[in-house]
């Protein structure tokens, strides 16, 4: 039995000895397998990514290859938001091509109204004929750029007589308008 005892007791030491091994030596290299295949799968996944956008960049330069023509003239149909110079210019122009009397406003942007497209608010007020405010009107339109007119108030202007007792304004009609002119993202 003493036997017995001490071949348990030499078995038990073993055991403890490999477990205490196993702990201390296998056990970090497990979690550190571990860690190791998480960072490899994290990598995969950013592979993937990467190409994913890899593809998607080949196929925008493409697009744009195609359809660079197209792009440039959409480019050339928004606003500059920063700087409307050139789209203010333009209502001049036809203002004084169709003989009428305008004025242009910045207009604040309703806060209701979210736009996914970025745009710029103006206020315009015409004087002069009608069939000239018509005029204006369709050449904004069909103009170079991108509009959308939001508001139109058409009003006849009240019969003033000049110095020598003539009718001064005879037809004229008051244009307000709300326009708002599409623009380029800021980036």
């Amino acid at each position: 039995m003493y036997q017995i005892n001490k071949i348990s007791a030499a078995i038990l030491f073993f055991s403890v000895i490999l477990l205490v091994i196993i702990g201390t030596v296998i056990g970090p290299l497990v979690f550190e397998i571990e860690d190791i295949g998480a960072s490899i799968k994290e990598q995969n996944q950013n592979i993937l990514v990467l190409e994913e956008r890899t593809i998607k960049a080949k196929e925008f330069r493409e697009f744009r290859a195609k359809n660079g023509e197209d792009l440039a003239k959409l480019e050339k149909a928004l606003v500059n938001m920063e700087m409307p110079l050139d789209f203010i210019n333009f209502l001049e122009k036809v203002s004084e091509e169709c003989q009428v009397d305008s004025s242009f406003f910045p207009a604040p942007s309703s806060k209701a109204e979210k736009d996914s497209l970025p745009s710029v608010s103006f206020q315009i007020v015409l004087t002069g004929n009608f069939s000239s405010a018509m005029k204006f009107l369709k050449k904004i339109e069909s103009g170079p750029y991108l509009i959308e007119i939001r508001n139109l108030t058409v009003k006849n202007e009240q019969n003033t007589l000049d110095v020598e007792g003539n009718d001064d304004q005879k037809g004229q009609v008051k244009l307000d308008i709300s326009i708002k002119a599409y623009a380029k993202k800021q980036i």
